[in-house]
Parts: C-alpha cells; structure tokens; sequence
C-alpha cells in the first residue's frame, strides 16, 4: 500500500494551514442524511471513506442515513473530462448514468465527490496531487453542467488522505480553491 509522497505531505500541509482543506463540519454538508457518494473502490481506502461519510450525515441529518455510493478504480476523477479523454470505455457517461438514477431513486439532491491520496489511478496517470484536485474541481463542474436542469442539486468535495496510521478526511470549498489556484500564497 502506497503513501502519499513528502511533496503531496507538505501540499496538504499548507493546503491545511491556509485553510483551503478543512475539518469536515457536518453542518456544512447538505442533504438531510441522504447523499450519493462517489468514491474510489481502493479497498484500503473505502471502508474509512463511506464510514466516516456515514458518521458526518448521521450528525446532520434526522436520524436517516444513506450513503447511496458509486465506487470505481478513480472514485470522483471519472467525472472528469480532462482525466478520462483517453479512456477507450465510455465509462464517465456510465458514471452519469448511474448518478441520475441514484438521485431519482433515492429523492437524494447531494452528491459528494470523493478523492484520496495516495490514489493508485491518478499515479497510473502520473498525476500529482495538485492535478488531482484540479481534477476534482472539473469533475465537480462538469456533473453541475450535466444536471444543469436539476436546480437544487448540492455538490460537495472531499479529500482523505492516507497518512499511514490514521486517515483524515477534509472539505474543500471550490471558492477557497480557485483563490488559492489563482494565488498559492492565499491565506484565508
């Protein structure tokens, strides 16, 4: 099992004092205990990811839990049109597919978006993990621009990181993001 690189540590670091990643404040995350999780199937890795998820809406919700979860090798980069235009599958346009269903079905109007590090899909890719968040942020956009029609649909980024002894999960915001993007020394 891989961990992530001193770079991508010290990344998150400064991602953490800066506060662009931040403690998940179950508050914040929309969906009266209903979500659609869309996540990696890394088997090290799921298993935190959908109980932490779980914990975070049984906080927030009324009692209801359900962590309605799509997992694939990749989890949320799927959605992305810049990481999957030289897949040969059409396995973004499956991944929609199953969200629309998943969102009908189950009357659920939030999706969160999940990626970890180390993630064994972006390495395939040679990507880091600033180009994994960037990833991140065009799946996010892309599932907007896809279920434009779906008003009230709440789209919410995750990162867990694999620190080796313990996982931590975090929020990220895509304001907090594009301003640290445009502006590394950001502090907010």
């Amino acid at each position: 099992m891989n961990r992530p690189t001193e770079e991508d540590l010290q990344l998150v670091h400064r991602l953490r004092r800066q506060n662009v990643l931040e403690d998940v404040a179950s508050h914040k995350i929309n969906g009266n205990g209903r979500n659609v999780v869309i996540m990696c199937s890394d088997g090290h890795q799921s298993p935190d990811v959908i109980t932490s998820h779980s914990r975070f809406l049984q906080h927030n919700g009324d009692g209801e839990c359900c962590c309605h979860s799509h997992m694939l090798n990749g989890g949320a980069l799927l959605l992305s049109p810049m990481f999957t235009e030289t897949m040969k599958l059409p396995v973004r346009e499956v991944l929609l597919h199953q969200i629309k269903q998943s969102l009908s079905l189950k009357d659920i109007n939030t999706v969160a978006l999940y990626v970890h590090a180390p993630c064994g899909a972006a390495g395939l890719r040679k990507l880091s993990f600033i180009d994994t968040l960037v990833c991140l942020f065009d799946a996010k956009f892309s599932l907007k621009c896809h279920f434009f029609r779906f008003k009230k649909l709440h789209v919410s980024c995750f990162v867990q990181i694999d620190y080796g002894p313990k996982k931590r999960t975090y929020f990220i915001s895509r304001s907090k993001w594009e301003s640290w993007i445009r502006d590394p020394s950001y502090c907010m």
